[in-house]
């Protein structure tokens, strides 16, 4: 089903479903909104509307761009658009979205899987990541199991996971 392409920054991974490859800095603002879209329309369900903004700003364009030269970013990109996205750094995983209109299409459970073997390849045989209330679900379905909740009214709960 998946045909590795290679490119400078790691393995392309296309199909059918779309594509998932290191995302390239002309997109970078194109993620952020994704992100910031994502944030507003979905995690607004589970969070205030401080916790959306002061979790927005740190997606602002400049910020994405710093996390992508720190971490491994990835995305997904079908019809033309970027539709989900995920990042890896040593043994965690961050900001993992999809967009709105692409939810429980399969495109979150492609990402993770893509993480998951990026990180087997690379000898880790367990991930950590801080899921938010509304990806909780999401992980648990995954086989991920919450070890602790923190947070606070800034920037709402998490699940480490």
């Amino acid at each position: 089903m998946y045909a590795d392409l290679y490119s400078k920054r790691g393995i392309e991974v296309e199909a059918d479903e779309g594509m998932i490859r290191p995302v390239r800095p002309n997109e970078i603002e194109d993620l952020s909104a994704l992100i910031r879209n994502t944030l507003l329309i979905s995690n607004s369900m589970d969070y205030d509307m401080l916790v959306i903004r002061n979790l927005s700003r740190q997606y602002a364009q400049k910020n994405v761009a710093d996390m992508a030269l720190r971490r491994e970013m990835f995305i997904h990109r079908q019809g033309g658009r970027i539709t989900g996205t995920v990042s890896l750094k040593d043994d965690t995983i961050f900001a993992f979205f999809v967009a709105p209109d692409r939810q429980r299409s399969g495109i979150g459970s492609r990402l993770l899987s893509f993480v998951e073997e990026r990180a087997r390849g690379a000898g880790m045989s367990r991930l950590k990541v801080g899921a938010s209330l509304t990806a909780k679900d999401f992980y648990e379905a995954h086989g991920y199991s919450s070890v602790r909740k923190e947070g606070d009214e800034s920037y709402g709960d998490v699940f480490y996971m």
